[in-house]
């Protein structure tokens, strides 16, 4: 998380995929707090933008499920 702009969501490494795995588990426990919930909970901005990093690359690459699942998942409906 501290790596920043190092850290490449687009590498094939199982470290990568369980980072990003781990990102996307707390992030969505976290959207359903503030939008199922109402609860005051706060997203942190470096998951956030993997988050959004990996949003991008499923659209680019034509992933729809995975970009839907996720979206889902997170009440993200802007997404869709």
């Amino acid at each position: 998380m501290e790596a920043g702009d190092r850290f490449d969501i687009y590498a094939d490494t199982q470290y990568a995929e369980t980072l990003i795995s781990k990102c996307m588990d707390i992030y969505i426990e976290k959207r359903l707090k503030i939008v199922d919930k109402n609860e005051p909970e706060t997203v942190d901005p470096r998951i956030e933008d993997i988050i959004n990093k990996k949003f991008e690359e499923s659209l680019k690459l034509g992933l729809w499920k995975q970009a839907i699942g996720i979206a889902l998942q997170s009440r993200r409906i802007d997404i869709l």
